[in-house]
């Protein structure tokens, strides 16, 4: 398990005990660390979706093995993520925006927290990932 650097640490206190939490920090200054740390906090026995662009999903895996957990990738057709979410029995998933829009029985899933990485994806209050999120998501 991979230690947080002081600004990490400050990041993640701030997190710990809310039940939302936003990182707003510069790119490449580890985000991902204290997200990570406050998610497996809140969803303890919980399901996990981490929604990322598809140039990112194999690092949040790699990311996420190196800390013990283990992620199934939600990739290829509509039909085949949704079976790899009811087929495998994990608590950990990563998925592209564009999949949780094409099948949103993903988002109907009970997930106990939701990450999402670049939020370029829902900054547009009028863009379809943005209102999906805000109205699946509310919890």
């Amino acid at each position: 398990m991979k230690r947080l650097i002081p600004h990490q640490r400050d990041a993640y206190a701030y997190a710990r005990d809310r039940d939302n939490a936003a990182f707003f920090m510069e790119p490449r200054t580890g985000k991902t660390l204290p997200s990570l740390r406050w998610a497996q906090r809140k969803a303890e026995d919980g399901m996990v979706l981490v929604v990322a662009p598809v140039s990112v999903m194999r690092n949040w895996q790699r990311e996420l093995k190196d800390d013990g957990i283990h992620a199934e990738l939600l990739e290829g057709s509509s039909e085949t993520k949704l079976d790899t979410l009811l087929c495998t029995g994990h608590d950990w998933y990563i998925v592209n925006p564009e999949g949780v829009l094409h099948q949103p029985l993903i988002a109907a899933a009970p997930w106990t927290v939701v990450l999402v990485d670049e939020s370029t994806c829902i900054r547009n209050p009028r863009s379809k990932p943005q209102k999906l999120f805000r109205k699946t998501f509310q919890h």
